[in-house]
Protein backbone atom coordinates (compact mmCIF):
# COMPACT_ATOMS: atom_id res chain seq x y z
CA UNK A 1 0.00 0.00 0.00
CA UNK A 2 1.57 3.36 -0.84
CA UNK A 3 2.06 5.46 1.96
CA UNK A 4 1.26 9.60 1.58
CA UNK A 5 3.80 11.51 0.94
CA UNK A 6 4.11 14.00 4.29
CA UNK A 7 2.78 17.93 4.10
CA UNK A 8 5.41 19.88 3.04
CA UNK A 9 6.65 22.75 5.55
CA UNK A 10 4.74 25.67 3.66
CA UNK A 11 1.06 23.65 3.61
CA UNK A 12 1.35 24.47 7.63
CA UNK A 13 1.04 28.18 6.47
CA UNK A 14 -1.08 27.68 3.65
CA UNK A 15 -3.61 30.10 4.83
CA UNK A 16 -1.62 32.98 6.25
CA UNK A 17 -0.10 32.78 2.74
CA UNK A 18 -3.50 33.02 0.81
CA UNK A 19 -4.86 35.72 3.62
CA UNK A 20 -1.37 37.64 3.18
CA UNK A 21 -1.54 37.65 -1.10
CA UNK A 22 -5.13 38.49 -0.70
CA UNK A 23 -4.03 41.74 1.41
CA UNK A 24 -1.46 42.56 -1.06
CA UNK A 25 -3.81 42.57 -4.39
CA UNK A 26 -6.27 44.51 -2.35
CA UNK A 27 -3.17 46.80 -1.51
CA UNK A 28 -2.02 47.34 -5.04
CA UNK A 29 -6.02 47.83 -6.12
CA UNK A 30 -6.55 50.89 -3.18
CA UNK A 31 -3.23 52.37 -4.02
CA UNK A 32 -3.69 52.63 -7.74
CA UNK A 33 -6.90 54.42 -7.16
CA UNK A 34 -5.61 56.32 -4.70
CA UNK A 35 -3.08 57.40 -7.19
CA UNK A 36 -5.39 57.61 -9.91
CA UNK A 37 -7.00 60.41 -7.59
CA UNK A 38 -3.76 62.26 -7.21
CA UNK A 39 -2.35 60.90 -3.34
CA UNK A 40 0.44 59.86 -2.60
CA UNK A 41 0.57 56.22 -1.30
CA UNK A 42 3.45 53.67 -0.02
CA UNK A 43 3.82 52.49 -3.50
CA UNK A 44 2.90 54.96 -5.95
CA UNK A 45 4.35 58.66 -5.18
CA UNK A 46 2.78 61.91 -7.34
CA UNK A 47 5.09 62.74 -9.68
CA UNK A 48 6.20 66.16 -10.18
CA UNK A 49 7.90 67.29 -13.41
CA UNK A 50 11.08 68.46 -13.15
CA UNK A 51 10.37 71.64 -15.36
CA UNK A 52 7.16 72.38 -13.13
CA UNK A 53 9.34 73.28 -10.05
CA UNK A 54 10.67 76.51 -9.00
CA UNK A 55 13.04 77.43 -6.29
CA UNK A 56 11.94 76.85 -2.87
CA UNK A 57 9.96 78.12 -1.21
CA UNK A 58 8.23 79.16 -4.33
CA UNK A 59 5.89 77.15 -6.60
CA UNK A 60 5.90 79.21 -9.65
CA UNK A 61 8.02 79.32 -13.35
CA UNK A 62 11.25 80.93 -12.30
CA UNK A 63 11.48 84.76 -12.18
CA UNK A 64 14.81 86.56 -12.19
CA UNK A 65 15.27 88.43 -9.34
CA UNK A 66 15.83 91.46 -11.14
CA UNK A 67 12.89 92.17 -12.97
CA UNK A 68 13.42 94.71 -16.26
CA UNK A 69 10.07 95.29 -16.94
CA UNK A 70 7.43 97.57 -15.26
CA UNK A 71 5.03 95.24 -14.15
CA UNK A 72 3.56 94.75 -10.78
CA UNK A 73 4.63 92.36 -8.78
CA UNK A 74 2.39 89.99 -6.78
CA UNK A 75 3.19 88.09 -3.60
CA UNK A 76 0.54 85.46 -2.88
CA UNK A 77 0.65 83.59 0.46
CA UNK A 78 -1.85 80.35 0.84
CA UNK A 79 -1.63 76.62 1.87
CA UNK A 80 -2.21 73.37 -0.06
CA UNK A 81 -4.85 74.94 -2.18
CA UNK A 82 -2.50 77.74 -3.65
CA UNK A 83 0.46 75.92 -3.84
CA UNK A 84 -1.40 72.28 -5.08
CA UNK A 85 1.48 70.27 -6.07
CA UNK A 86 -0.64 67.52 -6.77
CA UNK A 87 -1.27 69.39 -10.17
CA UNK A 88 1.82 71.03 -12.93
CA UNK A 89 2.65 74.27 -12.20
CA UNK A 90 0.75 75.94 -15.00
CA UNK A 91 -2.69 74.90 -13.93
CA UNK A 92 -3.17 76.33 -10.70
CA UNK A 93 -4.98 79.72 -10.37
CA UNK A 94 -1.81 81.53 -8.90
CA UNK A 95 -0.07 80.60 -11.84
CA UNK A 96 -2.93 81.69 -14.22
CA UNK A 97 -3.71 85.12 -12.58
CA UNK A 98 -0.91 86.85 -14.87
CA UNK A 99 -1.81 85.14 -17.64
CA UNK A 100 -5.53 86.53 -18.04
CA UNK A 101 -6.09 88.78 -20.44
CA UNK A 102 -7.19 91.44 -17.88
CA UNK A 103 -3.87 91.69 -16.19
CA UNK A 104 -0.08 92.38 -16.78
CA UNK A 105 1.86 91.76 -13.95
CA UNK A 106 4.38 88.88 -12.32
CA UNK A 107 3.05 86.80 -9.41
CA UNK A 108 5.38 84.53 -6.63
CA UNK A 109 3.47 82.07 -5.43
CA UNK A 110 4.99 81.62 -1.64
CA UNK A 111 1.93 79.19 -0.85
CA UNK A 112 3.17 75.86 1.42
CA UNK A 113 0.65 72.93 1.91
CA UNK A 114 0.01 72.88 5.25
CA UNK A 115 0.97 76.67 6.09
CA UNK A 116 -1.00 78.88 8.50
CA UNK A 117 -0.84 82.38 8.52
CA UNK A 118 2.24 83.23 10.80
CA UNK A 119 4.55 80.29 8.86
CA UNK A 120 3.58 82.63 5.26
CA UNK A 121 4.68 85.46 7.07
CA UNK A 122 7.94 83.97 8.31
CA UNK A 123 8.87 83.06 4.47
CA UNK A 124 8.03 86.50 3.36
CA UNK A 125 9.52 88.63 5.82
CA UNK A 126 12.87 86.38 4.71
CA UNK A 127 12.11 87.27 1.01
CA UNK A 128 10.11 90.49 0.67
CA UNK A 129 13.06 92.83 0.73
CA UNK A 130 14.61 91.08 -1.99
CA UNK A 131 11.68 90.49 -4.11
CA UNK A 132 9.62 94.15 -3.16
CA UNK A 133 6.60 93.13 -4.62
CA UNK A 134 3.57 95.65 -5.17
CA UNK A 135 0.94 93.83 -4.10
CA UNK A 136 0.54 91.06 -1.25
CA UNK A 137 -2.24 88.21 -1.85
CA UNK A 138 -3.71 85.88 1.00
CA UNK A 139 -5.74 83.29 0.33
CA UNK A 140 -6.14 81.38 4.06
CA UNK A 141 -9.19 79.54 5.45
CA UNK A 142 -9.33 75.66 6.58
CA UNK A 143 -6.02 75.84 8.17
CA UNK A 144 -6.80 78.81 10.09
CA UNK A 145 -10.22 77.09 11.42
CA UNK A 146 -8.52 74.08 12.38
CA UNK A 147 -6.42 76.36 14.41
CA UNK A 148 -9.11 78.37 16.04
CA UNK A 149 -10.72 74.98 16.96
CA UNK A 150 -7.48 73.30 18.32
CA UNK A 151 -7.52 76.65 20.22
CA UNK A 152 -11.10 76.27 21.55
CA UNK A 153 -11.57 73.20 21.64
CA UNK A 154 -8.38 70.92 21.87
CA UNK A 155 -6.54 69.42 24.94
CA UNK A 156 -2.95 70.01 26.20
CA UNK A 157 -0.59 67.42 23.99
CA UNK A 158 0.95 64.71 26.23
CA UNK A 159 4.65 65.55 27.02
CA UNK A 160 6.40 63.15 23.97
CA UNK A 161 8.88 60.34 25.82
CA UNK A 162 12.46 61.97 25.43
CA UNK A 163 14.46 58.53 26.24
CA UNK A 164 16.41 57.44 22.80
CA UNK A 165 14.80 54.07 22.03
CA UNK A 166 16.09 50.98 21.96
CA UNK A 167 17.33 48.86 18.27
CA UNK A 168 14.46 46.51 19.20
CA UNK A 169 11.97 49.52 19.70
CA UNK A 170 13.39 51.35 16.68
CA UNK A 171 13.06 48.01 14.33
CA UNK A 172 9.02 47.67 15.85
CA UNK A 173 8.61 51.55 14.88
CA UNK A 174 9.79 50.48 11.58
CA UNK A 175 7.96 47.52 10.64
CA UNK A 176 4.64 50.02 12.15
CA UNK A 177 5.57 53.02 10.23
CA UNK A 178 5.43 50.89 6.96
CA UNK A 179 2.37 49.09 7.66
CA UNK A 180 0.24 52.38 8.75
CA UNK A 181 1.50 53.68 5.37
CA UNK A 182 -0.22 51.16 3.04
CA UNK A 183 -3.74 52.25 1.54
CA UNK A 184 -5.70 49.56 2.88
CA UNK A 185 -4.51 50.70 6.78
CA UNK A 186 -5.43 54.05 6.11
CA UNK A 187 -8.87 53.06 4.75
CA UNK A 188 -9.42 50.72 7.87
CA UNK A 189 -8.64 53.26 10.46
CA UNK A 190 -9.67 56.09 8.59
CA UNK A 191 -13.05 54.21 8.11
CA UNK A 192 -13.24 53.24 12.00
CA UNK A 193 -11.69 56.72 13.41
CA UNK A 194 -13.81 58.85 11.68
CA UNK A 195 -16.84 57.12 12.26
CA UNK A 196 -16.52 56.99 16.13
CA UNK A 197 -15.72 60.91 15.94
CA UNK A 198 -18.78 61.36 13.98
CA UNK A 199 -20.72 59.69 16.02
CA UNK A 200 -19.45 61.96 19.73
CA UNK A 201 -20.89 65.36 20.08
CA UNK A 202 -19.11 68.08 18.02
CA UNK A 203 -19.68 71.65 17.83
CA UNK A 204 -21.46 74.10 15.47
CA UNK A 205 -19.61 76.80 16.17
CA UNK A 206 -16.32 78.09 17.27
CA UNK A 207 -16.82 80.57 20.44
CA UNK A 208 -16.75 84.61 19.67
CA UNK A 209 -13.47 84.94 21.60
CA UNK A 210 -11.21 82.70 19.73
CA UNK A 211 -12.58 84.90 16.59
CA UNK A 212 -10.14 87.43 18.04
CA UNK A 213 -7.31 85.89 17.31
CA UNK A 214 -7.96 85.31 13.83
CA UNK A 215 -8.08 89.29 13.34
CA UNK A 216 -4.84 89.39 15.18
CA UNK A 217 -3.49 87.28 12.49
CA UNK A 218 -4.78 89.20 9.56
CA UNK A 219 -3.74 92.18 10.76
CA UNK A 220 -0.29 90.74 11.33
CA UNK A 221 -0.55 90.33 7.45
CA UNK A 222 -1.40 93.78 6.56
CA UNK A 223 1.13 95.35 9.00
CA UNK A 224 4.40 93.44 7.58
CA UNK A 225 3.26 94.25 3.99
CA UNK A 226 2.69 97.56 4.47
CA UNK A 227 6.09 97.89 6.34
CA UNK A 228 7.70 96.30 2.85
CA UNK A 229 5.94 98.94 0.74
CA UNK A 230 3.12 96.52 -0.52
CA UNK A 231 -0.83 96.54 -0.48
CA UNK A 232 -2.13 93.78 1.31
CA UNK A 233 -5.17 92.39 -0.41
CA UNK A 234 -7.76 89.83 0.99
CA UNK A 235 -9.54 86.90 -0.51
CA UNK A 236 -12.82 85.40 1.12
CA UNK A 237 -12.11 81.42 1.33
CA UNK A 238 -14.63 79.21 -0.88
CA UNK A 239 -15.27 75.39 -0.07
CA UNK A 240 -17.47 72.96 -1.98
CA UNK A 241 -20.65 73.86 0.12
CA UNK A 242 -21.83 77.40 1.08
CA UNK A 243 -23.56 77.70 4.43
CA UNK A 244 -27.13 76.63 3.55
CA UNK A 245 -25.75 73.38 2.34
CA UNK A 246 -25.32 71.25 5.12
CA UNK A 247 -28.06 68.41 3.72
CA UNK A 248 -25.51 68.16 0.57
CA UNK A 249 -22.23 67.74 2.69
CA UNK A 250 -20.99 64.31 1.70
CA UNK A 251 -20.67 61.77 4.52
CA UNK A 252 -16.95 60.97 2.84
CA UNK A 253 -16.44 64.85 2.78
CA UNK A 254 -17.21 64.75 6.45
CA UNK A 255 -15.11 62.29 7.22
CA UNK A 256 -12.67 63.32 5.30
CA UNK A 257 -12.51 66.87 7.47
CA UNK A 258 -12.83 65.07 10.98
CA UNK A 259 -9.21 63.53 10.05
CA UNK A 260 -7.89 66.69 10.49
CA UNK A 261 -10.33 68.30 13.19
CA UNK A 262 -12.25 66.06 15.09
CA UNK A 263 -14.33 69.50 16.70
CA UNK A 264 -16.13 70.38 14.36
CA UNK A 265 -19.27 69.49 12.71
CA UNK A 266 -20.96 69.89 9.67
CA UNK A 267 -23.04 72.97 10.43
CA UNK A 268 -19.89 73.92 12.18
CA UNK A 269 -17.47 74.07 9.16
CA UNK A 270 -19.81 76.24 7.06
CA UNK A 271 -20.74 78.54 9.36
CA UNK A 272 -17.13 79.19 10.65
CA UNK A 273 -16.36 78.89 6.97
CA UNK A 274 -19.25 82.34 6.35
CA UNK A 275 -17.68 83.56 9.53
CA UNK A 276 -14.36 83.63 8.42
CA UNK A 277 -15.12 85.24 5.42
CA UNK A 278 -17.36 87.83 7.05
CA UNK A 279 -14.21 88.95 9.40
CA UNK A 280 -12.18 88.92 5.98
CA UNK A 281 -14.63 91.62 4.57
CA UNK A 282 -14.90 93.58 7.59
CA UNK A 283 -11.65 93.79 8.25
CA UNK A 284 -10.61 94.59 4.39
CA UNK A 285 -13.57 97.95 5.08
CA UNK A 286 -12.62 99.11 7.83
CA UNK A 287 -9.21 99.55 6.71
CA UNK A 288 -10.07 101.06 3.13
CA UNK A 289 -8.43 97.02 1.36
CA UNK A 290 -9.12 96.01 -2.09
CA UNK A 291 -11.45 92.53 -1.51
CA UNK A 292 -11.28 90.11 -3.67
CA UNK A 293 -14.91 87.80 -2.82
CA UNK A 294 -14.01 84.63 -4.20
CA UNK A 295 -16.58 82.62 -2.64
CA UNK A 296 -19.60 84.12 -3.45
CA UNK A 297 -19.22 83.07 -7.39
CA UNK A 298 -17.13 79.99 -6.22
CA UNK A 299 -18.47 77.80 -3.40
CA UNK A 300 -21.15 75.68 -4.02
CA UNK A 301 -19.86 74.59 -7.56
CA UNK A 302 -18.89 70.78 -6.97
CA UNK A 303 -17.19 71.01 -10.71
CA UNK A 304 -14.86 73.51 -9.33
CA UNK A 305 -13.28 71.12 -6.27
CA UNK A 306 -11.89 67.98 -5.91
CA UNK A 307 -12.60 67.49 -2.33
CA UNK A 308 -13.84 70.23 0.56
CA UNK A 309 -11.90 73.33 -0.64
CA UNK A 310 -9.07 72.26 -3.19
CA UNK A 311 -9.46 72.65 -6.86
CA UNK A 312 -9.59 70.90 -10.03
CA UNK A 313 -8.37 72.29 -13.04
CA UNK A 314 -11.78 74.03 -13.70
CA UNK A 315 -11.87 75.43 -10.34
CA UNK A 316 -8.20 76.86 -10.80
CA UNK A 317 -8.85 78.55 -14.07
CA UNK A 318 -11.92 79.58 -12.56
CA UNK A 319 -10.45 81.30 -9.04
CA UNK A 320 -7.51 82.57 -11.87
CA UNK A 321 -9.99 84.62 -13.81
CA UNK A 322 -11.98 85.91 -10.45
CA UNK A 323 -9.22 87.26 -9.51
CA UNK A 324 -8.35 89.16 -12.67
CA UNK A 325 -10.85 90.89 -13.44
CA UNK A 326 -11.89 91.95 -9.28
CA UNK A 327 -7.61 92.87 -8.84
CA UNK A 328 -6.97 96.84 -9.36
CA UNK A 329 -3.48 96.95 -10.16
CA UNK A 330 -1.88 100.49 -10.56
CA UNK A 331 -0.23 101.42 -14.21
CA UNK A 332 3.11 100.43 -14.52
CA UNK A 333 4.23 104.21 -14.46
CA UNK A 334 2.70 104.97 -11.22
CA UNK A 335 4.33 101.59 -9.67
CA UNK A 336 7.93 102.68 -10.69
CA UNK A 337 6.67 106.14 -9.02
CA UNK A 338 5.77 104.62 -5.74
CA UNK A 339 8.95 102.87 -5.59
Amino acid sequence: MEQPSPPRPWHHAAILLWMLGFLVVIELALEWRAHQRGYDTLLFSKERASDAISTSPFRNPPIAPERTSNLPLIWLMGASHAEDSYLPVDTIFPNLICRQPALRCVLINASSAGADIDENLSVFQQYASEWQPDYVLLYQGSIEIQLLSKLAFGTPEAVANADTPSLYQQALNHVRSTVEATTVFSHLTQELRTRLMAAKPLHDAIPEPVWQIFRQRLQRVIDASREQGAEPVLLTFAARYRADQREQFSDELFRSQLRYNPYLSRQGWLQSIERLNQEISTLAEQQGLQLIELADSTSGQASFFRDFSHFTREGHQHVAEQIAERLKLKSPQLTEVSR
